[in-house]
């Protein structure tokens, strides 16, 4: 397709009118083009939940994109960004810690990068991520330029992640339970609390390595532990034995000890 624009001239002569034409194909194309790659990051800034925005630090003025406003929940159009506004929807923690940070990038350029709590005029509590990235000229900041992203999602699995670990700590602490994760590559041995607690030791006294695991198994049942570790590295049982231990204080405890054996792609025992 070929794009035109016609200019229409007056002319000396009457009932005759000039017509001029211009090829304007090539404009069109790029008028598209910008029109594509603009509803493109339109989109992705919407799935992302991911904002724009600039502040002209003569004038105040901002600018901001469809998302950010969406973030807000303001109308584009109808609702004026405002910083001093915005900046008061922050909850108590986050609103020190953006207002000093907005200050510092304001007045010295300094750039934020922060993950905040806030409340929008809807009344909806969010998680945001907000960057800051400061345009200086002449040794004069002369525009903010961010983003703003909604994390609230993410936020909120990771609270529910850490209510849940808590949730399981209580309840291993609670049946006496010790973890422990053995790189059998590396011969590390990694304990919690409760199985250093499990062997009467102290905190920091459990060098972290086979040998020391076999060395405070009772000396009657380290050979028939050790057969049984040997023989669930190389697949031929399941890590589900019983054995006692001898504590520093010489009081023998009976143990129950369950693993479960992971391998590499070709076979190999790692963990």
């Amino acid at each position: 397709d070929i794009w035109l624009d016609a200019e229409i001239i007056p002319t000396a002569k009457p009932n005759q009118i000039a017509v001029l034409f211009s090829n304007t194909s090539e404009r069109k194309r790029l008028e598209e083009s910008l029109g594509h790659r603009k509803q493109l990051l339109k989109d992705m800034g919407k799935i992302a939940k991911v904002g724009g925005w600039e502040l002209d630090c003569s004038t105040m003025k901002q600018e901001w994109t469809d998302e950010t406003y969406a973030i807000h929940d303001r109308e584009p159009g109808v609702y004026d960004p405002n910083s001093s506004e915005e900046l008061s929807r922050f909850e108590p923690g986050s609103k020190e810690l953006i207002e000093k940070a907005f200050e510092a990038a304001f007045k010295n350029g300094d750039p934020y990068d922060l993950e905040l709590e806030m409340t929008t005029i809807k009344g909806n509590r969010k998680w945001v991520r907000a960057v800051c990235s400061p345009v200086v000229s002449d040794g004069r900041v002369t525009k903010l330029t961010g983003t703003l992203q909604d994390i609230t999602d993410r936020v909120k699995v990771e609270e529910n992640l850490a209510r849940l670990a808590e949730r399981h700590n209580l309840a291993v602490q609670s049946a006496g339970i010790g973890i422990w994760d053995w790189n059998i590559q590396k011969n590390e041995i990694i304990w919690d609390e409760q199985m250093v607690a499990l062997y009467g030791l102290q905190p920091g006294n459990f060098k972290g390595v086979y040998e020391a695991w076999l060395n405070g198994v009772h000396p009657d049942d380290r050979e028939e532990s050790d057969k049984i570790s040997q023989s669930a590295i190389h697949g031929e049982r399941e890590y589900d034995t019983e054995f006692r231990v001898l504590w520093p204080d010489g009081s023998v405890h009976w143990l129950k000890a369950d693993g479960r054996v992971f391998r590499d792609e070709h076979g190999a025992a790692i963990r």
